[in-house]
């Protein structure tokens, strides 16, 4: 494991409080340093794995702020999951399990830990057109005996999946039914998702719709969903009114409808419950963020401020709230190869 130390000194943050933020870019581990209030300087870059990797990835931090990363490994076509030891990364001493080697699998991963912090995947067979989703019994996704089930098979579905676990450690899943442009979820009613009786709901299904979904769960469970509306190039949100989003009832907004918008969402909630979604503006190659006024961002009254527009940036967006409720925002500068 190599590490390396950028060449000029970096500027120090003021505010003395100050916190370590990993960001994984491929499998290089970049970690950065934060006050809260203010933009994010590089401190580290870390290669975690030297193989042919690819950048869908899912990074999560477990119990004690150690980096969790799920991914994709193109050239074997596997599930792969990196346990960090350490905060950083360091020490060349990380477990690296290959997770799910059956078929062309991995793709689309999204990670989330359980309470025990043992992973829960979804992900995307492409062999079989498939969503598939791993819970680990450890913390590490070893021995090769974790519980690994086929979810939704109906056509070509699990792209741009986004999972969340719900209060009793079920997982709740968004994500794109490719096959006929919808957006769709899925609740499981166990840890493991067995059993073949899971939930799943087709929430949106005008146009062609869904990508880019990224999921959050309310104070009361219910599912909340930014997401691309291909067709017409607007950003949506789904507001579900019940922890399935049955019924075809659900709240769906346009969130907005200037220019071509609305790819690589990523949604956090704040303290009142509203929506704040960064996201690609493709007109203008420029980053933007909604901070809606209400919980389903209704009323065509919401916050809507272009971020950077300096050149081809914006995509690959990752949101943060700070304890203050200010958005932090990882995203790519396309023109530059930046982060």
């Amino acid at each position: 494991m190599s590490t390396y130390q950028p060449r000029f000194p970096l500027p120090k943050l003021r505010s003395r409080r100050s916190h370590l933020v990993p960001f994984a870019i491929g499998l290089l581990l970049l970690f950065g340093q934060t006050n809260l209030t203010r933009a994010i300087s590089l401190r580290q870059i870390v290669t975690v794995d030297t193989d042919n990797v690819c950048a869908q990835l899912s990074l999560a931090l477990d119990a004690a702020g150690n980096p969790v990363i799920s991914y994709l490994d193109a050239v074997n076509e596997d599930l792969k999951l990196l346990r960090c030891n350490d905060h950083r990364c360091s020490g060349n001493d990380e477990s690296i399990q290959i997770v799910d080697s059956l078929d062309n699998v991995g793709w689309h991963s999204s990670l989330g830990l359980d309470a025990a912090d043992n992973p829960v995947i979804s992900y995307v067979d492409r062999s079989n057109l498939a969503l598939k989703l791993v819970h680990c019994n450890d913390h590490s996704c070893s021995g090769n005996d974790e519980s690994i089930q086929t979810l939704d098979r109906a056509g070509f579905v699990g792209e741009f999946a986004s999972l969340r676990l719900d209060r009793a450690g079920y997982p709740v899943i968004s994500y794109a039914d490719t096959t006929n442009g919808d957006l769709k979820l899925i609740h499981c009613n166990d840890p493991n998702c067995s059993g073949d009786d899971e939930s799943i709901q087709r929430i949106d299904s005008e146009g062609t719709v869904g990508a880019y979904s990224s999921l959050q769960l309310d104070a009361n469970g219910y599912p909340v969903i930014s997401y691309f509306d291909q067709t017409n190039f607007d950003l949506k949100l789904a507001h579900c009114n019940d922890v399935n989003c049955a019924g075809n009832d659900e709240s769906i907004q346009t969130v907005d409808s200037t220019d071509e918008v609305g790819a690589f969402t990523s949604l956090i909630l704040d303290q009142a419950g509203h929506p704040v979604i960064s996201f690609y503006d493709t007109t203008n190659s420029a980053l933007k963020l909604a901070h809606c006024n209400d919980t389903d961002c209704r009323g065509n009254d919401e916050s809507i401020q272009t971020v950077d527009s300096s050149g081809a940036v914006g995509g690959h967006s990752s949101l943060a709230l700070n304890a203050a409720g200010h958005p932090i925002i990882s995203y790519l500068d396309a023109g530059n190869g930046d982060l």
